[in-house]
């Protein structure tokens, strides 16, 4: 049950005589009647009494309509992860399980700001103006908050500030926006960085006993894990003065101290370990988190120190001779951090301390500090100076409160003593600079105090030479990057910081990576001495046996590089990763990988930077785009710029013309992209002619074309091109199978196809001059009607209209779906459920799918995973009602009498054929040219005598047609033309949508009797969220949630469809059948009713130890085996057609070529057997029970 929960400073309630009652009142189940609910958080029962040994079992109290209510909150393993969400002042949604409250989430307000004006029912806040049915009053101490029902003079409340969620008013305190003078950058680990860091909290962050830390005070708490500084910090400073205190014994319920050692305000501020934590974490992380997930590095701060050397990131020491940039000093009770050390031996250092306030109460917080070498009260040296000139400066509400801390080096300088467990940790720690812990291209390491702070704060008395910008005050200028080095077009160089390192996977030699680099890449690289080098991980993964896997090798070569821990240790760390990871699939699998990292480490080579590349200049490279405008401008507005990894500096204007989701079609085909390292290449002189290889392509990056002996003529030169050996257009055409090396995914599943070895795999830049006869084939050549027909031969012939998809090299779902969109593109509806095949369908600007020369093509639409049949249910009926409005105007004017005689014969001809595809599609043409050629213009109506005054009537209406009864027919007809052609209605999705979570759907849609047509991938698993088990998972297979080998059958998707008489259902294979494959997808799209056809989808979840290249022999291995079997059931005869022979291959040797199998039995021997053993009992059931229904 989910409710609102708020806890803020002041909230007050109404009647209709300024006190309301509840809305709503909470149930003894701990639901809600019907009403409006907002809950304040108080706090803890009893708070200041409770212990904190007794913490699961605290009461919390909440404040609901006038009216308290209390409960218990759960807790497992003692990580509290819901109490540490809560805080004294924050709106939460929460989850309320049988009076228990069970999570918790930040809500956000409907308005929020001052409330400018306000009556008995409407209250406007920050310009929104919102309807109110009650307002709340909350007082907040450190001991706890109290609430009750507030009476009030409503003009009283303008100009305070206020939240408003749902019709409930909220009077809070709501902090001024706050940015602070230096901040650092998540995830750079540079020594300037971590001191940018540092300073961030500064005087904005008060000091709190315990602050950040867990609620369970052990670890750090979600603000010490939160990127950036937590609002929380930044609230709870704006809302305290002078008179804050830490800590006041005489008056606890003014004091944010612990009550019997635990404090309910540790979200509020920071202490000193927590302070360190919060600012290490910022640095070495990008991304926040929570304590339940996460411990971060808050701990005791006498062993800060000494842990981050155990860590790797620097040196510990307690014989301490100086002190450097950056060094973390852990003393008894407290820790801090260098910022510099000054000319007079003076330190600037950053922590959270307790200090005074000037009103004399021990508050502070996250200040600079000065430490004496000499004493605590000689304010002359010059670290005091500078710390008193920045604080004043740049924090001058801080100053007000706080005078600057000056501590000695007797008392802060000196490593803990008087224990074993002090002696053993304190110290200090100094950061190592050469990547394992920082680095330092900015050279801070030798740098005084002074020079880090002018540098960090771009201070101009220091830096006169760079401009403060009079307009923006506040924020400081950074005189060490006057202005942003010049960004290459190639996004990635730019992500290397000056003297980074940058690596380059390539084949290439330097005059090749000369050539291929773009110049503002090179001046990038030369003029912020970027360390290039290049690595040739491609052509060694392919030597030492693993073919394109080769981020193994790119992997260990990073950390050579890198330097982020040392080289030998990282090394083993990853042997001992990939032995847990392959072991399952063998030792050989393992040794490679070994061999793999070995060799990675020293596999790279230095590239000597010329200097002349920081004057390099690009020849000017003129890009001209051909097709539709629209498409043009889409290419060119959105999909170059994301292509180029530089989407994110993408104007919101740039989608304004796709604002309502519709993108053009068939932008894929502008990308040629060219990740292929190797592609096919074409023996003419061995082709017979097949097609197979086009018809198995998944990425319709190779296609046949029948020529005319013009086009011939005007192909490019090394076109290769052959006399059609065999039936249809012998004699007559030319042939060529075209390939393009730039869309080509490089899988090689053509090449395993092709049955007399006529390609082969070549390097790609070999056959680059193939990409102009591919674009001239694709762009100069006619479409050959009288090639084209429903076989695999002549159904290559028709363009795919899905084509250059961003798929898995050799995935078989996109085989399959350009299939259906060759035979049915150009009238086809697409409804596709969300998962791969959505991915690769619908990326946004980067269309696959595609048009004829006409414009026509798939019209497709992404629907969400679980309600994808009643989406494309939903478009079928509407197309059909267009239909028969159609329908009905067409037999409307077929009964008028003046009606030209071709025109009622072309209407006749549509109407009798409106239920056969093909046949309609032609009839469809010839109708709408008739009603073009017999709509009378008004000009037209103006050459008759007898109509030309009423035509000049028309004329100055505006009207451009004849309204008399035909044309108004002809034109409400013509308006609605492009739903005349019979539609091919189909919706895609994979199993995981159509066996479990859209079955329902599914089931339902198939039910109703109309003419869709539902294709199923059948990928035995969800393949786009990792893997995880479907109802399609066969019994043995491991999968995610099936570790130990699913225990139960496949459902069995068809028979189940075929309970109903008027489903046409289908189960196929490609590389088993492929004419059996055809034909179903025919029958079903011919069938007037609902069809499913299933097919099997090989995966790279499945682990195919043939390889993905060879994903068409596995799917007739599954079929030979009896894994997967073929059939046909017509709805219209009751006939069901086995097309699966008797398995021929033992049905254990297929299963043992896919690592979902094989792995099982290294993981679970004793389960491999079993279930090894239903499978085979599973599929020779499910063949004899196929068989006997076929010979019913």
């Amino acid at each position: 049950m989910k409710k609102r929960l708020c806890s803020l400073l002041l909230v007050l309630t109404m009647l209709s005589t300024l006190l309301v009652a509840p809305a709503s009142a909470l149930e003894a189940d701990g639901s809600t009647s019907a009403g409006n609910e907002t809950y304040v958080y108080l706090g803890v029962k009893d708070y200041g009494t409770v212990e904190a040994d007794s913490k699961p079992d605290f009461v919390h109290r909440f404040y609901t309509n006038g009216e308290e209510v209390q409960y218990t909150i759960a807790s497992s393993d003692n990580k509290y992860a819901v109490q540490n969400k809560l805080q004294e002042g924050y709106v939460y949604d929460l989850t309320i399980e049988g009076g228990v409250v069970t999570d918790a989430a930040a809500a956000t307000a409907d308005a929020e700001g001052t409330i400018a004006s306000i009556d008995d029912s409407t209250v406007t806040v920050n310009g929104a103006a919102v309807k109110y049915s009650a307002i709340y009053e909350i007082s907040n101490n450190a001991a706890g908050a109290t609430a009750v029902a507030a009476v009030t003079d409503l003009t009283a409340l303008v100009g305070k500030t206020a939240k408003v969620y749902g019709d409930t008013v909220y009077l809070t305190f709501i902090a001024e926006p706050y940015t602070a003078p230096v901040s650092g950058t998540p995830g750079e680990r540079t020594l300037k960085n971590y001191l940018q860091t540092a300073m961030n909290p500064v005087g904005t962050a008060l000091y709190v006993y315990g602050g950040s830390w867990d609620w369970q005070d052990v670890n750090s708490s979600n603000q010490a894990l939160t990127i950036g500084l937590p609002q929380s910090w930044i609230d709870f400073f704006q809302q305290q003065d002078a008179n804050y205190t830490y800590k006041n014994s005489a008056d606890p319920a003014h004091s944010y101290y612990p009550h019997n050692s635990w404090n309910q305000y540790y979200y509020a501020g920071v202490d000193c370990s927590a302070y360190i934590g919060w600012t290490v974490y910022n640095v070495m992380h990008t991304e926040s988190t929570t304590n339940d997930l996460s411990d971060g590095y808050v701990m005791s701060a006498v062993k800060m120190a000494k842990t981050f050397a155990d860590k790797g990131w620097g040196t510990w020491t307690r014989d301490i001779k100086s002190f450097k940039p950056g060094d973390i000093f852990s003393m008894s009770g407290h820790v801090w951090t260098v910022l510099g050390v000054c000319d007079d031996g003076s330190i600037v250092f950053l922590h959270s301390t307790p200090s005074d306030s000037k009103a004399g109460q021990g508050g502070g917080g996250v200040q600079l500090s000065a430490l004496n070498p000499n004493s605590d009260d000689d304010k002359n040296c010059e670290a005091y100076k500078l710390v008193t000139k920045y604080m004043t400066k740049y924090y001058p509400e801080w100053s007000e409160r706080y005078d600057a801390v000056l501590r000695s080096y007797d008392s802060y300088a000196a490593p803990a003593t008087g224990s074993p467990f002090k002696e053993t940790w304190s110290g200090n720690f100094s950061w190592n600079l050469d990547g394992t812990g920082l680095t330092d291209p900015d050279g801070y390491a030798d740098m005084s105090a002074a020079e880090i702070l002018a540098d960090l704060f771009g201070d101009a008395e220091t830096q006169p030479s760079t401009p403060v910008i009079p307009s923006q005050p506040s924020t400081p200028v950074r005189p060490s990057q006057p202005s942003q080095p010049e960004q290459p077009s190639q996004k990635g160089f730019n992500d290397v910081k000056p003297g980074g390192v940058f690596m380059i996977n390539c084949q290439w030699d330097f005059d090749e990576l000369n050539h291929h680099l773009k110049a503002d890449a090179k001046r990038y690289i030369a003029k912020n001495n970027i360390q290039l080098y290049t690595i040739n991980a491609i052509d060694l993964a392919i030597k030492i046996g693993m073919g394109k896997r080769n981020n193994t090798i790119l992997q260990s070569a990073f950390f050579s590089l890198a330097k982020v821990m040392p080289e030998e240790q990282a090394i083993q760390y990853m042997k001992d990763a990939a032995t847990h990871s392959y072991l399952k699939k063998g030792q050989d699998v393992v040794d490679m990988n070994h061999k793999a990292i070995d060799l990675g480490a020293t596999a790279y080579t230095k590239i000597d930077v010329p200097a002349d590349w920081a004057n390099a200049v690009d020849a000017d490279e003129a890009v001209s785009y051909e097709g539709k405008p629209e498409l043009v401008e889409q290419v060119k507005n959105i999909l170059d710029p994301v292509d180029k990894m530089d989407g994110d500096s993408l104007p919101v204007s740039a989608f304004m013309p796709h604002v309502d989701g519709q993108w053009e079609l068939g932008a894929a085909a502008y990308e040629k992209r060219g990740v292929a390292v190797s592609v096919p290449t074409w023996d003419e002189t061995k082709c017979i002619q097949c097609n197979n290889c086009a018809y198995v392509c998944p990425h319709a990056t190779i296609r046949p074309f029948a020529l005319t002996e013009e086009e011939a003529k005007n192909a490019p030169a090394n076109a290769k091109i052959v006399d059609i050996k065999a039936g249809k257009g012998k004699g007559v055409y030319k042939y060529t199978m075209a390939i393009s090396p730039l869309d080509c995914m490089g899988c090689g599943v053509c090449v395993g196809q092709c049955p007399v070895g006529a390609l082969t795999m070549v390097g790609q830049e070999s056959e680059l001059p193939e990409q102009d006869v591919f674009n001239y084939c694709v762009s100069k050549v006619s479409d050959k009607k009288d090639m084209q027909d429903l076989t695999v031969k002549g159904s290559q012939f028709k363009q795919p209209m899905l084509e250059f998809s961003g798929s898995c090299a050799g995935c078989a779902e996109t085989s399959y779906a350009r299939l259906v969109t060759q035979l049915f593109g150009d009238r086809m509806y697409i409804s596709n459920a969300t998962g791969c095949s959505s991915i690769w369908g619908g990326p946004g600007a980067t269309s696959p799918y595609c048009t004829d020369k006409n414009g026509h093509g798939p019209a497709w639409c992404n629907s969400l995973f679980e309600d994808n049949a009643e989406h494309g249910f939903g478009m079928y009926v509407g197309q059909e009602k267009i239909r028969e409005d159609l329908m009905a105007k067409t037999e409307q004017l077929l009964a008028i009498e003046w009606a030209q005689p071709a025109l009622k014969e072309a209407a006749q001809k549509w109407l009798d054929t409106k239920d056969d595809g093909n046949a309609n599609a032609e009839a469809t043409k010839e109708y709408v040219a008739a009603l073009q050629a017999n709509i009378a213009t008004v000009d037209e109506l103006a050459a008759v005598p007898k109509f030309a005054e009423h035509a000049a009537e028309l004329k100055a209406k505006g009207e451009k047609f004849c309204d008399c009864d035909a044309c108004k027919l002809v034109a409400e007809i013509l308006d609605k033309k492009d739903y005349l052609s019979k539609k091919s209605v189909w919706i895609f999705g994979g199993d995981g949508w159509a066996y479990d979570i859209g079955f329902g759907g599914v089931d339902h849609v198939l039910a109703q009797n109309k003419n869709v047509n539902v294709f199923v991938f059948d990928t035995e698993v969800y393949s786009n969220t990792g893997g995880q088990s479907s109802k399609a998972t066969p019994v043995g297979a491991v999968a995610q949630f099936q570790a130990s080998g699913k225990k139960t059958k496949k459902k069995d998707l068809g028979m189940l469809m075929m309970t109903y008489d008027n489903v046409y259902v289908a189960q196929c294979s490609m590389g088993a059948n492929p004419n059996q494959l055809i034909k179903a997808i025919k029958e079903a799209e011919a069938h007037k009713g609902p069809s499913i056809v299933i097919c099997y989808a090989p995966c790279i979840n499945h682990g195919i130890k043939k390889g993905m290249n060879n994903v068409q022999q596995e799917m007739k291995d599954a079929v030979n085996s009896g894994y997967w079997n073929l059939y046909r059931y017509s709805p219209e005869t009751k006939t069901f057609t086995l097309d699966s022979k008797e398995p021929t291959m033992p049905l254990y040797d297929f299963m043992k070529g896919e690592v979902r199998y094989a792995s099982l039995e290294l993981s679970f021997p004793e389960n491999a057997k079993v279930l090894f053993a239903e499978a085979e009992e599973a599929a020779k059931e499910k063949y004899e029970s196929y068989k006997r229904r076929a010979e019913k």
